[in-house]
């Protein structure tokens, strides 16, 4: 699919995201929160990947200190431009290990270990448009996309119900997520 679709998608759920009413924000960041952390995805999962969320996505830093006092493994995606994927790297102690990486994005520092894909039970994917089969348009690099083409365990993206659409544009390497948890629902493809 031509991105110039993707990018019209990317720049309707930007408006969308805008549009939210002045003072809202925190209120539904709060209810993605609990809707996920009840979630049995989240129960079951002994080792999370989260993400730094960006000013216009849902705030991860309250579930990165939840996760921590939990007794959970937490760790965090660190891109590498030059071959464009994720690595992800323990985080233990947010306030300090976290430092601005690619693209102005928090992630851990270099001296954080890396924890490798197959002993991650849950990974936490940002997106800027989905639909109810779990169809996701990111930013526009293809990272999850390539993080998630091996991962075998469980994938849930966090979204305001404005960043919800009837049906995205996918090309043949994107991948679908488990579920999507908005401030109201948790979309759950094929249920």
């Amino acid at each position: 699919m031509p991105g110039g679709v993707k990018t019209e998608f990317r720049r309707r759920a930007e408006a969308n995201i805008g549009g939210l009413p002045r003072g809202s924000r925190p209120t539904a960041d709060e209810a993605v929160q609990a809707r996920l952390v009840a979630e049995p995805e989240w129960l079951e999962a002994g080792t999370v990947l989260l993400y730094a969320a960006m000013p216009d996505e849902v705030a991860t830093l309250p579930l990165i200190r939840l996760a921590l006092a939990e007794g959970k493994r937490i760790s965090l995606p660190a891109c590498d431009t030059s071959c464009r994927t994720i690595v992800a790297r323990e985080v233990r102690d947010p306030e300090r290990e976290l430092l601005p990486g690619a693209y102005g994005i928090y992630e851990p520092e270099r001296a954080c270990a890396v924890v490798p894909p197959g002993q991650i039970d849950l990974a936490i994917v940002p997106g800027r448009a989905f639909d109810a089969a779990g169809r996701r348009v990111g930013r526009g690099g293809g990272y999850y996309d390539r993080l998630l083409s091996d991962f075998r365990g469980r994938t849930v993206a966090l979204a305001f119900d404005c960043q919800i659409f009837r049906e995205v544009p996918v090309d043949a390497h994107d991948v679908a997520v488990d579920a999507i948890v908005t401030e109201s629902r948790t979309l759950r493809p094929g249920a």
